[in-house]
């Protein structure tokens, strides 16, 4: 009897786990795929969650080629589309930064697979030494589609930091985005050309800022984009929202603390000496949080963008792309930032502000 109540139970048990256990998640490009093909002329479309899902499935798609310039890469189903991309006839494109394509952990694992199969990759330190950061994050798909924002292909980029991705059917931004890559390349074709590549300081003012309908694109440090980012803080008639990895421009900083508007706020870290919490804290108080204030904290907080007037009628605005808010972002470092004047995008990013805090 106890041995027939003992298996009962054995089986009771099974039963509810095999009922409770969660069904295995099938991964499927096609949902994202639906959200962008839909033949409009430019279409926006950001990301807050599973940020390589959506990178790996349109580089999927990809025919003719496939620009990338990333800070730092090394996600195995990155490598493994750019191979399947490649073996097809995609013509593909790699720019990293110096520090981690000399680094073991990332040249080992992805860079050198890579090149060994005939993908060409360079890094920022190829040409003259500008000592910027190659900080850049965007791909260019087939010259119609552009994808950027915080996120690094990483093992951390992914599943421990917090990180937005942005994807921009236009071939227009297309076009002003392949600009900017062949002056880093040195040339328009898969042959890289030192004499005439150009990173950081040594880039021209030739991209100049591109603008499409409600989009407009500038580089750093060619491009100044500083000035403009102060310009379109100083539109703010209600609310500026933030969430930033580093924050220590104080030039950009005294634009929004002299504004008479709500200002909300989240920080990776104090960032002492230079880093502006503390100055917005004190102003700000229960408004401006760290990441650590959250009740799950993330590794990190690495989000870059500034929502002016999110969820307002008074041209709600998104500033998004590579760039923190730093002198050497400014002056040095290889750095993408996009514009963005959109209700929508505005609200999907002031939404990513409301679940931190939330959080």
């Amino acid at each position: 009897m106890k041995k027939y109540l003992l298996i009962t139970l054995l089986l009771t048990s099974l039963l509810v786990f095999i009922k409770l256990k969660p069904k295995k998640h099938v991964f499927s490009c096609q949902k994202y795929l639906s959200e962008i093909n839909n033949n409009q002329p430019t279409n926006i479309k950001p990301f807050f969650s599973d940020l390589d899902q959506p990178l790996v499935c349109y580089i999927q798609t990809a025919k003719t080629s496939v620009d990338l310039h990333f800070y730092q890469a090394n996600l195995e189903n990155l490598k493994t589309v750019l191979k399947k991309a490649y073996f097809r006839g995609v013509k593909i494109r790699f720019i990293t930064d110096d520090i981690y394509y000399n680094d073991r952990r990332f040249y080992t694992k992805f860079y050198l697979p890579l090149m060994e199969i005939g993908i060409p990759i360079i890094h920022d330190q190829k040409t003259t030494h500008t000592n910027g950061q190659s900080h850049n994050k965007f791909v260019i798909i087939d010259n119609k589609y552009v994808w950027t924002g915080s996120y690094n292909p990483t093992y951390n980029g992914t599943y421990k930091n917090i990180n937005n991705g942005i994807l921009i059917s236009s071939p227009l931004i297309s076009k002003i985005y392949t600009k900017e890559f062949n002056e880093m390349w040195g040339s328009d074709t898969t042959v890289f050309n030192k004499d005439l590549s150009r990173f950081g300081t040594q880039k021209l003012k030739n991209t100049g800022i591109g603008i499409e309908n409600k989009i407009e694109v500038c580089f750093d440090p060619s491009d100044e984009c500083i000035n403009k980012i102060i310009e379109k803080i100083g539109t703010a008639n209600i609310r500026i929202d933030f969430a930033i990895f580093s924050f220590t421009d104080d030039d950009i900083s005294k634009q929004i603390l002299k504004k008479d508007i709500k200002v909300r706020g989240i920080f990776n870290s104090e960032e002492t000496p230079y880093g502006q919490y503390k100055i917005f804290k004190k102003k700000y108080g229960q408004n401006i949080l760290l990441k650590d204030d959250l009740k799950d904290p993330p590794n990190m907080i690495h989000h870059k963008f500034i929502v002016i007037d999110g969820d307002t009628d008074s041209d709600p605005i998104v500033i998004t792309g590579s760039k923190n808010l730093t002198r050497s972002a400014d002056t040095i470092n290889d750095e993408n930032t996009l514009i963005i004047h959109d209700k929508d995008t505005a609200r999907l990013y002031l939404q990513e502000i409301d679940r931190l805090f939330e959080k």
